[in-house]
């Protein structure tokens, strides 16, 4: 699809409000992390059983975002709208009861966030179809605003009854915002089916490059939910440091990211995308690779910036390949692909705790991202793309679309 005319008025101020409702989303999509250890430790659980609570949350993330595609078809609003009060009220069940109960919160607390975060991305990147992966970039920059302040939101709330006021806060925020997203003009965008979009179109059909996207998004997505949701479960184990400092642990993950993708929003404008993706690849490598022979919480603490760092700008720029080799048909195959994503984020995260509890090592657990993002950087140079498009004057790329 293409724009007919410039941004209006009312999408620029849509744009202001995802990027207000990501820093949100951020929020509750790391949540489990920083607070796993508090709940496993008020309801004495093993790591295969707090395992479970990943793949609740990120199986909701994956029924939300298959779902998506159907929401999306023809309008936004519903998405936006359902996704901020499921979110909400996953957030105000959750902690309360046995721990069995908090495998509906999380999974409805995940379903509302696959909803937002189909809808931002897609939103995004038909509304800056010349600058797909730094507009994407910079979004995802917000969300991972959300994500560094989560454990610092968490930590000054550790006491038991903090948390549940803490929970309500932010279940308040959700709602608040399905309330504005509902009077809002997220609809209001008018776009042309051009030749482009057409030619787009030819491109989704299910071949080589489908496969390989698909083998990113889960490989990808999955490992950044295991890295960020077990690093304060790791350090709070492993550290010789005493007190909750290392409730922190994933803010410096999470801290590396935004780096990287405030830094990668102007830095797309000169480099090519593949070698940022291999490079982004390879460093989070090497971050996870010191993580796992960590102990000092100072070291710990770098390790995690570094493979945050690493990680930043990946999935901004998966996702923009594949709405530019999709074109018009992006709508449609977004819901699948992030289905992937999130079946890897279902999946991984427990697998790690699986093999932390058979192994009695939380290190080996861990050790198992190092084979998967190398598996990142193998599908990324192996996926065909077409040809870079010359940069114009304001350092814009006409990407097809």
């Amino acid at each position: 699809m293409s724009r007919s005319g410039d941004p209006s008025v009312s999408n620029r101020n849509t744009l202001v409000l995802l990027h207000i409702g990501f820093v949100v989303t951020g929020v509750f999509t790391v949540l489990l992390g920083p607070v796993l250890p508090l709940l496993a430790q008020r309801w004495s659980l093993t790591d295969s059983q707090t395992g479970n609570f990943f793949t609740a949350q990120f199986g909701g993330l994956l029924a939300g975002v298959a779902l998506s595609s159907y929401l999306l078809k023809n309008r936004y609003r519903p998405a936006f709208v359902s996704g901020f009060a499921l979110m909400g009220a996953g957030a105000l069940a959750l902690g309360r009861g046995p721990w069995e109960t908090a495998l509906p919160s999380l999974f409805c607390m995940g379903f509302g966030n696959g909803f937002i975060t189909a809808a931002t991305n897609l939103w995004v990147g038909e509304a800056m179809p010349e600058a797909k992966a730094r507009a994407l970039s910079f979004v995802n920059f917000s969300w991972t605003f959300g994500a560094v302040s989560c454990p610092f939101i968490f930590q000054a709330f550790a006491s038991p009854r903090a948390f549940t006021q803490a929970l309500v806060a932010i279940s308040g925020a959700a709602l608040l915002l399905a309330v504005v997203f509902a009077g809002s003009q997220v609809d209001a965008i008018r776009w042309i089916a051009g030749p482009k979009a057409a030619a787009g179109a030819q491109a989704g059909k299910f071949d080589r490059s489908a496969i390989i996207f698909a083998l990113l998004f889960f490989l990808y997505v999955g490992a950044e939910t295991a890295a960020g949701g077990w690093l304060a479960t790791y350090s709070r184990r492993v550290s010789t440091s005493s007190g909750t400092a290392w409730i922190l642990t994933p803010a410096f993950f999470w801290g590396g990211m935004m780096v990287g993708r405030g830094s990668g929003t102007l830095a797309l404008r000169h480099i090519p995308e593949r070698p940022v993706v291999q490079a982004g690849s390879l460093f989070g490598l090497c971050g996870l690779a010191l993580l796992t022979q960590s102990k000092s919480l100072g070291l710990i603490y770098a390790s995690s910036f570094v493979t945050g760092l690493g990680f930043s700008v990946i999935f901004p720029i998966l996702f923009a390949w594949m709405a530019g080799h999709y074109g018009a048909e992006a709508r449609r195959v977004t819901g699948f692909m992030l289905t992937i994503a999130e079946l890897g984020a279902a999946t991984l995260p427990w697998v790690v705790g699986v093999i932390s509890a058979a192994s009695g090592s939380i290190r080996i657990g861990l050790a198992v991202l190092l084979v998967d993002i190398f598996g990142v950087f193998i599908f990324a140079s192996l996926i065909h793309l077409p040809s870079p498009v010359p940069l114009d004057r304001a350092g814009r790329r006409e990407i097809a679309t």
